[in-house]
């Protein structure tokens, strides 16, 4: 509508589609130039919370440095050692000296039964040959006893 004009020079009437044309023309510039608004605002949002976390982690760092140069000065002038984790050969290691300390305990059991059962063994034979003594000496004594009985008797006192 307004290439016509100024390419006329003359007052052209406008239409209905004419006006309907540049309502839909300006609102989508309005639309476009919000969502532009939009955009900025987020971008600068999301700069201005980088911006503060990247403050808070170089506070939180500069607190940790502090803690550890505090530790330091405070009588531990060594940096501590970081922790490693053990590799499988170590875990491997540990779990073969266990079983061998475990088979030699085991044996050590076996062998203490053994010297125990063995006693057991020497203390019933040495019972068995207790009772067998003790039955001698009374098989022995029965024959005196009886000759005693028997010479009270028949001789006078």
């Amino acid at each position: 509508m307004k290439s016509e004009e100024k390419a006329s020079g003359i007052d052209v009437e406008s239409s209905e589609l004419d006006c309907l044309l540049e309502e839909i023309l300006e609102k989508e510039k309005a639309a476009k130039e919000e969502l532009e608004c939009e955009e900025e605002n987020k971008k600068k949002t999301v700069e201005k919370d980088k911006a503060a976390a990247e403050g808070i982690r170089k506070q939180a760092l500069g607190r940790m440095g502090q803690t550890a140069k505090r530790k330091r000065a405070g009588g531990n002038s060594e940096v501590p050692k970081k922790k490693s984790r053990r590799s499988t050969a170590d875990v491997i290691e540990y779990l073969e000296e266990k079983a061998d300390k475990e088979s030699v305990l085991k044996e050590q059991e076996l062998d203490q039964r053994k010297k125990e059962q063995e006693n057991m063994v020497k203390q019933q034979q040495q019972q068995q040959q207790q009772e067998m003594m003790m039955m001698l000496f009374n098989q022995q004594q029965q024959p005196t006893q009886a000759l005693l009985a028997f010479m009270q008797k028949f001789v006078p006192k």
